[in-house]
């Protein structure tokens, strides 16, 4: 079992890094205050989970970055000039 779990870490990995460095449009579902900052989580079409700094983004489709993987997903930021639109 250990072998299988070592594996889907690695396939895992891999799959969140093909996200790492290129537009992704997320739905903003989640956002609350950690030391101070703002912080935005959402979701990929396809699932992946993105933690990113913003405010005031609920309900947003929002172009964001990949910056790293996460135990949880990826970590982004916003991107310049990204463009928001409501959800439905």
């Amino acid at each position: 079992s250990k072998a299988l779990i070592g594996l889907g870490n690695e396939i895992r990995s891999a799959f969140l890094a093909e996200h790492l460095g290129i537009p992704l449009e997320v739905l903003v579902e989640d956002e609350r205050t950690i030391d101070g900052a703002t912080v935005c989580s959402g979701q990929t079409s396809d699932y992946v989970r993105v933690w990113f700094e913003g405010d005031g983004l609920l309900g947003e489709l929002i172009e964001v970055t990949g910056e790293r993987v996460r135990a949880d997903g990826i970590g982004g930021r916003v991107l310049a000039g990204a463009r928001t639109r409501r959800g439905s």
